[in-house]
């Protein structure tokens, strides 16, 4: 082989090496690129009222909410923060001053779950009143009369109604 073949082969493997430090760097590229845009996506979700950690999980966009960003208090009237309203189902929290009450109403043909996340109250559903305390939870249908008449100390109530009311007023917060 003289030098010049030499120099040659030498040029070729110099010129694959810089190929293969091409390639890399484009895939490096790329994987910059799709962790910027999955940042972007984060960033935007947190503008669209999506908090904590976000990801695909079964068709719903994973949205981690916390129920102590929902306890607030007002001294004018009870206060709602809504959580979660899709189609299927609306979170809320409810919280109660002493003194303030929820009047009666129904929830269409929805099922309601209320959690007692703390303080003390009343709920009545229909004629049967019942204390309601931290960690008390209370099944009602949508045609059932609900009220929380009373309440004794400072009290947040997690409400699950499934399905959705079609009226909004039920999907906004309040207070």
């Amino acid at each position: 082989m003289n030098k010049k073949t030499e120099k040659t082969e030498a040029e070729k493997t110099e010129a694959e090496k810089t190929e293969a430090e091409k390639t890399e760097a484009e895939k490096t590229e790329a994987e910059k690129t799709e962790a910027e845009k999955t940042e972007a996506e984060k960033t935007e979700a947190g503008k669209t009222g999506k908090s904590g950690k976000t990801g695909k999980t079964g068709g719903i966009n994973l949205a981690i909410k916390y129920l102590k960003d929902s306890i607030i208090f007002s001294e004018k009237s009870f206060t709602k923060r809504v959580i979660y309203s899709t189609e299927d189902g609306l979170c809320f929290v409810l919280n109660f001053k002493p003194g303030q009450s929820l009047p009666v109403h129904k929830h269409e043909n929805s099922t309601i779950v209320v959690t007692a996340l703390a303080g003390e109250g009343k709920i009545k559903i229909n004629n049967d009143e019942s204390k309601l305390t931290e960690g008390a939870i209370i099944l009602a249908k949508g045609q059932d009369e609900f009220s929380i008449p009373s309440v004794t100390k400072d009290l947040s109530v997690q409400v699950t109604i499934i399905p959705n009311p079609t009226d909004e007023m039920y999907s906004k917060n309040f207070g």
